[in-house]
């Protein structure tokens, strides 16, 4: 009888130390890349169709992205930030539009800086033979 519950108690802690360690080893999921959502999004590599069934998969999930500072605007409690990722084509000098609540770290942003940033995936504009620009809302600013 106690060798059973000796061998129950071992294969507990056993199983507590394994679910504790993969539970640390997980890092936050970045969500997809800048590239494939680009790229999926873009009306001359793919149907209006398939584009629309590809934003509904990931419209509203997270990512985290980087890129270069091109221009912010700030009016009415937030702050318009448009990003360049030269992985893909630019329109205006920008392809990726941020939208922050958090006005100082928006202030503090200089011309030309590369950023790192997480936010929700919330809109889009693209023509055939035009490039993307992908809107991201509730960015925070990685440091």
């Amino acid at each position: 009888m106690h060798f059973i519950k000796i061998k129950f108690i071992i294969t507990f802690i056993m199983i507590a130390c394994i679910s504790v360690t993969t539970a640390q080893d997980k890092q936050p999921d970045p969500g997809p890349k800048f590239t494939e959502v680009a790229d999926n999004l873009d009306l001359s590599k793919h149907s209006a169709r398939e584009v629309m069934n590809y934003w509904k998969k990931v419209n509203g999930k997270q990512v985290t992205w980087t890129g270069t500072v091109k221009e912010a605007k700030a009016g009415r409690g937030k702050a318009q930030i448009m990003v360049a990722n030269d992985k893909r084509k630019l329109s205006n000098g920008y392809n990726i539009v941020l939208i922050t609540y958090d006005l100082e770290a928006a202030g503090n942003l200089k011309l030309n800086q590369s950023i790192s940033f997480t936010g929700t995936l919330y809109d889009y504009k693209g023509r055939k033979g035009n490039p993307v620009i992908i809107y991201l809302d509730e960015v925070v600013l990685v440091k």
